[in-house]
């Protein structure tokens, strides 16, 4: 199930779409779900003002609220509210996944409405991990609130998770992102960032979060990296 499926497009741009799966009638779906995705597109990608609310009810399956497949020139993901109210997939449950190497990257102002959650498997609210391929040369992710996840102990929860194999991102910023409320984690990363020339990770709110395993509230690395 696709909410919005971008492919061989040039420079879209979406916003201010509400997106329901199970509203109206409808049901929580059995397999993959995901709410906007792009894929093999070009040019600068705007996602703006979205309001995404997705359910599942198979078991093994995974969610991904958006979904850059590819690299472009840009993206903007800003201003999008996330919401889901049945999650019992043991898969990935991803609010954000833009694990390419486009070269201008800027997260901000994104945010989950009400309670998240999951009891099984992992959530990651942004995942900009290159996975070999290379990740952005300037990323900003700012202002985001990823609040309110409870898992039932074997739930991993990653935050901001932006990290590469090598080192090809040439600046970073993390600021002012809000990440708490989390309970009943397995293992806890809040922000997870690395390999980079320059990270600046600062006035980020880490609070209220439990965990029986390991917690790690920032980790970071790079040639340069301020933390404060």
């Amino acid at each position: 199930f696709y909410g919005i499926h971008l492919l061989n497009v040039s420079s879209p741009t979406v916003k201010y779409n509400y997106i329901n799966n199970s509203a109206g009638g409808g049901t929580a779906h059995g397999n993959s779900l995901y709410g906007i995705f792009l894929n093999q597109d070009a040019g600068d990608f705007e996602c703006t003002y979205n309001s995404i609310h997705l359910d599942i009810k198979t078991s093994y399956y995974s969610m991904y609220f958006i979904r850059c497949e590819n690299k472009i020139s840009s993206e903007n993901i800003s201003y999008n509210t996330f919401l889901t109210d049945t999650t019992i997939s043991t898969g990935n449950l991803v609010f954000i996944y833009a694990a390419n190497a486009t070269p201008v990257k800027t997260i901000r102002g994104n945010s989950i409405s009400g309670t998240i959650t999951k009891p099984w498997g992992s959530i990651i609210c942004y995942n900009g991990d290159g996975s070999g391929s290379g990740n952005s040369s300037n990323e900003i992710i700012t202002e985001n609130n990823f609040s309110n996840i409870n898992s039932h102990g074997t739930c991993n929860i990653y935050g901001i998770y932006t990290s590469t194999v090598s080192n090809n991102t040439s600046a970073r910023k993390i600021t002012k992102n809000i990440l708490a409320n989390w309970t009943n984690c397995n293992n806890a990363y809040p922000i997870l960032v690395g390999y980079c020339d320059t990270n600046l990770v600062s006035f980020n709110i880490i609070n209220n979060i439990s965990c029986k395993g390991t917690f790690t509230g920032i980790s970071y690395s790079g040639a340069m990296s301020l933390c404060f």
